[in-house]
């Protein structure tokens, strides 16, 4: 079962286009899954997030993902 789920995620991953896989991690405990690494903005961060909410052997998803964001300056 946990062989099946994890390459459900992997491929749930691998096919979101919106998404740079680099630095993302996941670990199943059960029919939950938590997400770890880092992202560069919120939005990646829902999309990985996203990514598996059809995955019907998934209970929980715990998103742990870190957003880094790039500083913006504002000259005045």
């Amino acid at each position: 079962m946990e062989t099946v789920l994890k390459g459900k995620i992997s491929s749930a991953l691998r096919k979101n286009p919106y998404l740079n896989h680099t630095t993302v991690s996941y670990e199943t405990k059960g029919r939950n899954v938590v997400l770890r690494g880092e992202v560069s903005s919120f939005f990646d961060k829902q999309m990985v997030q996203e990514s598996l909410r059809s995955i019907e052997e998934i209970d929980e998803i715990f998103n742990e993902l870190e957003v880094l964001g790039r500083s913006i300056r504002i000259d005045m």
